[in-house]
């Protein structure tokens, strides 16, 4: 892997295998980690096997992507992606950054898993989690969901039956197209009940394949 891009406040670390698959290139962005730990890309033992390049955005704070300098980082990876099938892949924080940047990454498709609509308490007031990033931040002065358009095509990873996410999920759904994919019972953890199910790769490659080329 190597760091191709760097900013205060967010690094693009690229990773390009032997033998890349196919012309797909996979954009990933990280999800919430300790501030006082490793910042790393998200999803790189995941991806790096099946032979996917990979441009992964790293945030340098638990800031779910609303620093300043994230539309030169954005714009930086649409670049660096140009003319080749690109698929965001997310989970939670890194999921809602998908989902509210899709279109600025310039994403053919968009596979985000357990994603939020947001933190502020007067948009979900029924969340109870990430309370203190919540109040650290306020209302999220880049907030596009409602906004945006959607060039991309949106694939949801979510537990149907694990209300939190199911209410974020709800709140996307009445701005944003996307096809829902039920996981029961991975409650915020698509991708770690995978793999304690054994069917981690087997399940990534399958949910890569329905949104690449023919």
């Amino acid at each position: 892997m190597k760091q191709i891009f760097s900013s205060p406040a967010y690094t693009v670390i690229e990773h390009v295998p032997a033998e890349a698959c196919t012309d797909v290139v996979m954009v990933t962005l990280a999800n919430r980690m300790p501030e006082d730990g490793p910042r790393r890309p998200f999803a790189h033992h995941i991806l790096a096997p099946l032979g996917y390049r990979t441009l992964n955005l790293v945030p340098a704070s638990n800031d779910w992507y609303q620093s300043e300098g994230i539309e030169e980082t954005l714009d930086f990876i649409r670049e660096r992606s140009r003319g080749e099938h690109t698929i965001g892949f997310a989970a939670s924080m890194g999921a809602f950054g998908l989902v509210n940047y899709a279109d600025l990454l310039g994403l053919d498709a968009a596979l985000a898993f357990s994603p939020q609509f947001a933190l502020e308490r007067s948009l979900v007031p029924f969340e109870t989690r990430c309370e203190d990033d919540a109040i650290r931040m306020g209302p999220f002065p880049r907030h596009r969901i409602t906004t945006r358009p959607q060039p991309e095509r949106l694939v949801v990873y979510y537990d149907t039956e694990y209300l939190l996410d199911t209410q974020q999920v709800d709140l996307i759904a009445e701005h944003l197209d996307f096809t829902r994919v039920p996981c029961p019972g991975a409650v915020h953890n698509v991708l770690g009940t995978w793999y304690r199910q054994r069917q981690l790769q087997e399940k990534v490659r399958e949910a890569i394949g329905a949104v690449s080329p023919a």
